[in-house]
């Protein structure tokens, strides 16, 4: 190692005295050590970058970035050099464990990464068992790619994360790493959901996932007696947006919720105005099935309905509405009540309107037998 890297390898480039362009002093090797140690981006590594573009094949340089997991200057040298996305790319962020640049490399390149999503799926499964780190954002990123993924690679998946599970050193368990154990599971279980409805036969491994996540989890919340950490663990946002509360009413998960910190938390936003929109009468699902679609759009009817539908004869392709928290007692009562009376109200029209036409045909058949009655001759 030369005198002049080691002393910019040890001291800020902010502050350093010698001169990157002044190639005398340094050569190409020593400033992208430079770069790789310090993450740090200023107008002088940039410019040097721009110098010897044409000189050194750039796509190396942004390679070795990823696999520094250097985000900062990763997202720099893509930005200032406008290089194209390449999937090798995002490919070398799953296999490094550089999640956060796979999803900068996302943001930059929307279209493309989610043209070539196929082939780094590969990738993506070996990570689970080449490491039990960042198993969220990686979940994340399976949900998108699961059209592409087969029999045998879901049930290795599932195979290995059941194993993982139920090991007994907690070291090898991935939710240990889990920054937020309650997101990890309700994410965990959706993807084990979305892979059993395209493969039934996964039904035994899922079912045991989720048994075990469900205990562990709520083991972890009986655990902790501060209701501000468990408020924090229960409003905490995934990459999706989403928090524990509408992935837990989304799913049916409702064992978690049996906890008195969590049940103080449910019962004081079911008393406030947190994400309470819509109409009453949409707590009906009965009504949902009929007059909106999967996506919460209202349907057109005339073009939509079919008795056969399958989108008709299931609740599986619909959220729950924001009254309907079925993980709370208190929201669960409701909707079923609210349910019971507008069926109660409609089987009562029903029966109404049923025995008036009873009658008005009893009277009619009456009138025509009298009349029958008169005019047979038989009968004089």
């Amino acid at each position: 190692m030369s005198v002049f890297r080691t002393i910019l390898t040890y001291s800020d480039l902010e502050s350093k005295t010698v001169k990157i362009n002044d190639d005398t002093i340094l050569n190409h090797d020593d400033i992208i050590d430079v770069m790789l140690e310090s993450n740090q981006v200023d107008n002088e590594v940039l410019n040097y970058i721009r110098k010897i573009r044409k000189k050194w094949d750039l796509e190396n340089i942004v390679s070795l970035c990823i696999m520094k997991q250097r985000y900062t200057l990763t997202h720099s040298v893509l930005k200032e050099c406008k290089l194209p996305f390449k999937a090798i790319y995002a490919k070398i962020g799953i296999e490094f464990d550089a999640i956060d640049i796979v999803y900068l490399l996302r943001c930059m390149y929307p279209e493309s990464s989610i043209k070539m999503e196929k082939s780094y799926l590969p990738s993506l499964l070996l990570s689970f068992q080449r490491s039990n780190t960042f198993w969220l954002a990686k979940l994340s990123m399976l949900k998108s790619l699961v059209d592409h993924t087969n029999y045998i690679k879901a049930e290795s998946f599932l195979l290995y994360t059941l194993r993982s599970l139920e090991k007994d050193d907690v070291t090898q368990n991935p939710m240990y790493y889990a920054p937020n154990v309650l997101l990890f599971t309700c994410n965990l279980i959706e993807v084990c959901r979305i892979l059993v409805s395209k493969y039934n036969f996964l039904g035994a491994y899922t079912e045991k996932i989720e048994s075990i996540l469900i205990k562990s989890t709520a083991s972890f919340i009986e655990d902790i007696e501060d209701e501000f950490q468990l408020r924090e663990l229960v409003f905490e946002k995934d990459y999706e947006n989403r928090d524990s509360l509408d992935l837990l009413s989304k799913h049916n998960i409702v064992d978690i919720m049996n906890n008195k910190n969590m049940e103080k938390i449910a019962l004081e936003l079911w008393t406030s105005q947190y994400d309470v929109k819509g109409s009453l009468f949409t707590t009906s699902s009965a009504l949902k099935i009929v007059a909106y679609d999967s996506f919460n759009k209202p349907r057109d009817i005339l073009k939509d309905f079919f008795c056969f539908n399958w989108e008709y004869r299931t609740m599986d392709n619909f959220d729950h509405h924001l009254y309907q928290f079925e993980v709370w007692k208190t929201s669960m009562m409701a909707k079923f009540i609210t349910e019971g009376l507008f069926l109660a109200i409609l089987t009562i029209i029903f029966q109404y309107y049923l025995m008036e036409a009873t009658q008005a045909a009893t009277a009619v058949q009456s009138t025509f037998s009298s009349y029958s009655g008169e005019s047979d001759p038989t009968t004089m």
